[in-house]
């Protein structure tokens, strides 16, 4: 995992990390009536993380909820990692009905 590239780690921690609450049922019921997806990022050089495909979250064509996800780069001295906000929207409402914000240590700057 330490030696694979960013954008690969970050796949692999996202996906991981959706397992795990999935399994232990901290997703919403409502989860698996997801129509939509948007990932959006505040920096460039991320904007290839989110080309990786990292987020394996099912679409339902006839959902009723849009799943917005925002990705941010935290440097913590030599570490970095990845914010990650995600928001579950009601579409016919525009009410956001579900939140979680989650961090993914991704390694080392050497």
């Amino acid at each position: 995992f330490w030696f694979a590239p960013p954008a690969k780690k970050f796949a692999m921690a996202t996906r991981t990390d959706m397992t795990l609450l999935e399994k232990n049922h901290y997703l919403p019921k409502v989860w698996s009536n997801i129509k939509s997806i948007e990932v959006s990022s505040d920096a460039s050089h991320v904007q290839d993380w989110l080309k990786a495909d990292a987020f394996d979250i099912p679409k339902k064509s006839n959902g009723e909820y849009s799943l917005n996800i925002f990705v941010s780069e935290w440097i913590d001295g030599y570490r970095y990692g990845a914010l990650v906000q995600y928001d579950l929207i009601d579409i016919k409402t525009k009410n956001t009905v579900w939140e979680l914000n989650r961090t993914y240590k991704l390694g080392i700057i050497y």
